[in-house]
């Protein structure tokens, strides 16, 4: 584009920025509307694709495109972006990857001859890979399974016995948390799990309500190296 985006953000918050099109006039464009922002040191602009460009180092990401770009860009951004990452859609949407948050924004553009019209941003956080099956101890033996697809994750926890279906399972970024509800001693409580997702290791803390004691304990879970699933399928 034009390279507003890039250089307010950098204009208004101080931050970094990089753009790119595969047109060279806009990116000389946007290097001039840079300069009389007075930004250029902290903004870059490249003659370059969105296919193509260096993406590993961002940690939000807006475009403009179409939906069948977005489609097309997606596997590598869960592949190539770090989990945590902001992604921003103007418009167009991501195919079967559900925005987290979904808003109506007011811009500034000729629609039925008013200048201003509404258009829908999709803001979207790049999620960890929680796939698998998981192992941990806290006293004996547990086991989940996690299926994922794209932020949506289901949990089953086994201490032993038969799987307990976890609730209230969220995963944001690298952050997961769920509950489950189990029974031991002929009692009843409700453990809860959160912890950060990492190089096949989930490190955090687990409470269990209704058990023995309340407090919070470390929890560690290791996955099991092949049970790792794409998230995108």
């Amino acid at each position: 584009g034009d390279g507003r985006v890039v250089v307010e953000a950098a204009r208004m918050f101080g931050l970094r920025g990089k753009g790119v099109d595969i047109d060279p006039a806009r990116i000389l464009q946007s290097r001039e509307r840079a300069a009389k922002a007075g930004v250029a040191t902290r903004t870059l602009f490249l003659n370059e694709s969105f296919f193509d460009t260096d993406i590993t180092d961002a940690t939000v990401v807006f475009a403009f495109l179409n939906n069948t770009l977005n489609k097309q860009l997606r596997p590598r951004f869960l592949r190539l972006l770090k989990p945590g990452t902001r992604v921003i859609m103007h418009t167009h949407d991501m195919g079967d990857w559900q925005p987290d948050i979904s808003e109506n924004v007011k811009c500034e553009c000729i629609h039925n001859g008013k200048l201003e019209c509404y258009r829908k941003a999709r803001f979207f956080v790049v999620p960890a890979n929680a796939t698998g099956t998981w192992r941990w101890n806290e006293g004996s033996a547990a086991t989940m399974k996690v299926r994922q697809k794209f932020q949506k994750v289901s949990a089953e926890v086994s201490y032993g016995a038969g799987a307990i279906v976890a609730s209230g399972a969220r995963l944001r970024g690298e952050e997961i948390s769920f509950e489950v509800r189990k029974t031991a001693g002929g009692k009843q409580s409700i453990v809860s799990y959160s912890g950060t997702v990492k190089d096949g290791v989930i490190t955090g803390t687990m409470v269990e309500k209704g058990g023995a004691s309340s407090q919070a304990r470390e929890w560690k879970a290791t996955r099991e190296p092949s049970t790792w699933a794409p998230i995108d399928l």
